[in-house]
């Protein structure tokens, strides 16, 4: 029996042992994507600074450029689309009025007090009060 947990003992350090080194993978993992991450916002900041930011006075002169130029596409867009409205309005005013089908339908008067059943069997009328 001695010989057993031995055994099992070796097995389950050597199992204990496999987890640890999975914890370090995940360990050594986590520090290097951490490197990564600043590696990364330190060149971007390096990049940052040798961008030449325009000076105030480019900033409001294209801002406003940008707006003025916004307003006129949107008065050119919208009058495009009030001529067109209007102009399909005036081509289905002076279209003739027909129905598509040529056939005209005339309302149906219904007496629901009196109604009539028909069966195919024996004819049977029932009227409904």
């Amino acid at each position: 029996m001695p010989e057993l947990r031995s055994v099992k003992n070796q097995g389950l350090s050597a199992l204990a042992g496999h987890r640890n080194s999975q914890n370090d993978k995940i360990g050594i993992r986590n520090q290097e994507s951490m490197k990564a991450i600043i590696k990364f916002i330190q060149e971007a900041r390096t990049e940052l600074a040798k961008v030449s930011w325009p000076d105030r006075k480019t900033v409001i002169n294209l801002t406003l450029t940008v707006i003025g130029v916004s307003l006129v596409f949107a008065v050119f867009i919208a009058s495009v689309d009030y001529v067109f409205t209007e102009g399909i309005k005036l081509l289905t005013n002076f279209a003739p009025a027909t129905s598509s089908s040529g056939i005209t339908a005339e309302p149906i008067d219904l007496d629901v007090d009196n109604i009539e059943v028909e069966t195919p069997e024996d004819n049977i009328q029932v009227e409904t009060e």
